[in-house]
């Protein structure tokens, strides 16, 4: 081994954020056991130095379905519901599935990036992942193209029914898109290449505000209701194009390869993987939506309450989601590494940064708990219940955040079926039932809704942890080993 591939491979300190691909697996320069304090520190700055691009780009990302709900707020009333009823039936019957199925990029790229022989494996499994994405969402489409009909059967209104597969029928251009450049997005960040879609959404944000204007509200240009999801399929096609862009001539191109006939081949390990990702993200986007749908059955002061808490909690979740995202790749280099030890350390380092941003995240709700009481609305009746609600969203926030965090770790090791299973148990059995007997039973209504979902992640965050906690970190990087040997042959 050269000098120099002999200072990347141990180079957990001295130069981590070197991208030139690596070479093959080495545990002669893990670290001791026992981590010191400069290691731990070093480990913190990476992880953070990873994380902020991150976060910073889920809340632009977050940005752009809002600007087109500020567009269609100053038109009629049935837009703006139709436009929120299109986008709930975009995330449960399609964003939800491929973002679980992608999970398994976390896994199978960030190990291969630092552990295979094959520099282009990663770009190998990039492939296989979008070609799967691209034949689930086959079905996924027609669903959407035949929504009206759906809906109408579970006895939507007939115009919002309507208006809502006009919507879908848009947002169908720019789907697949938006599909591809989540993927690519995990492509780059697994070779350790974070700030390549912070870039670019600073860019489209500001052209996704001047499209909705042009197509929503513009009297030369603008075409109403239609103009909204048109001016996102234009946005993800736009963010697609400038991912390409940034592979081909900035940053990541030497995991490329170009277009591999070994993508059509070895679907089953990717599936084995990916299926447990779509049960562990499905299980909880779905989980909130029926919980939307009971809480609606108690008029509408303890909806809008409810979508107040939301809008909240989703704005705070965008730190531990980053974070999140940071580690999974992170632990799936180290494992690629050939690091049981240094893995270890990033599994501590992360979930004490998880706990921290927890921590402040919830301190930041319950102090300001009057700022966002009647940030969103204007009606004392409503901001009482959103202060009543807080405290406990509060703690709702903690748990998620450790929660959040330890499931990323658990991607980076492969272990999605064990996500997809406390995911499962805690919304499912616990979650639902005990926020129904206390929402239903006991009348708490919405506030008892909440009380079930807290409940839930506790046990999640503590069963997680648990996991992380009795890990064998060496077993994992022989597992790591056989899969990558498994990929390349």
């Amino acid at each position: 081994m050269t000098s120099n591939n002999s200072k990347k491979r141990s180079g957990d300190i001295v130069n981590e954020s070197t991208s030139l691909l690596p070479t093959g697996n080495s545990v002669t320069f893990d670290i001791s056991p026992t981590p010191t304090l400069a290691e731990y520190i070093n480990e913190y700055k990476i992880i953070l130095k990873r994380t902020l691009p991150v976060i910073l780009a889920y809340f632009l990302q977050k940005a752009l379905p809002m600007v087109g709900l500020f567009s269609l707020g100053h038109m009629k009333s049935e837009y703006l519901s139709a436009s929120a009823l299109a986008n709930m039936f975009a995330s449960i019957t399609g964003w939800s599935i491929c973002m679980g199925l992608s999970t398994a990029l976390d896994t199978l790229c960030s190990q291969a990036f630092t552990g295979s022989q094959n520099p282009h494996l990663v770009g190998i499994y990039f492939q296989r992942g979008t070609l799967l994405s691209i034949l689930i969402f086959l079905p996924i489409s027609l669903t959407w193209w035949y929504s009206k009909d759906l809906l109408l059967f579970l006895n939507i209104d007939a115009e919002l029914s309507y208006l809502c597969s006009v919507y879908l029928k848009y947002l169908l251009i720019g789907a697949l898109p938006y599909i591809i450049f989540e993927n690519l997005k995990k492509f780059l960040q697994c070779q350790e290449i974070m700030n390549a879609s912070t870039y670019i959404l600073i860019i489209v944000v500001p052209i996704n505000i001047a499209l909705n204007y042009l197509l929503v509200n513009s009297p030369t240009f603008g075409l109403g209701f239609i103009g909204a999801p048109l001016a996102v399929s234009i946005t993800n096609w736009l963010m697609l194009i400038l991912g390409i862009c940034y592979v081909a001539f900035v940053k990541g191109k030497g995991a490329w390869g170009g277009f591999s006939k070994q993508a059509f081949a070895e679907w089953g390990p990717f599936l084995k993987l990916g299926i447990p990702g779509i049960l562990m993200v499905c299980s909880e986007w779905w989980a909130f939506e029926i919980i939307s749908l009971m809480i609606a059955y108690f008029g509408n002061t303890q909806l809008a309450a409810h979508s107040i808490i939301m809008s909240v909690s989703s704005l705070f979740y965008m730190t531990p989601l980053g974070l999140s995202v940071s580690v999974s790749t992170r632990m799936g280099n180290q494992l690629g590494r050939g690091k049981p030890n240094a893995s270890k350390l990033t599994a501590f380092s992360a979930l004490t940064l998880a706990l921290t941003f927890a921590t402040i995240n919830s301190a930041v709700l319950t102090i300001f708990k009057p700022f966002w009481s009647y940030l969103f609305t204007s009606e004392d009746l409503v901001a009482d219940l959103v202060a009543k609600l807080l405290p406990i969203v509060a703690l709702f926030q903690f748990f998620d955040g450790i929660s959040s965090v330890s499931g990323g770790l658990l991607r980076g090791q492969g272990k999605q079926s064990i996500g997809a299973v406390i995911a499962l148990m805690s919304y499912y059995v616990l979650a639902l039932p005990i926020g129904y007997l206390l929402g239903v039973g006991f009348n708490l209504a919405v506030i008892g809704f909440w009380w079930g979902l807290c409940l839930a992640l506790f046990l999640s965050a503590c069963f997680l942890c648990t996991f992380l906690l009795r890990t064998n970190w060496q077993e994992e990087v022989e597992k790591c080993q056989e899969r990558i040997l498994n990929g390349e042959f």
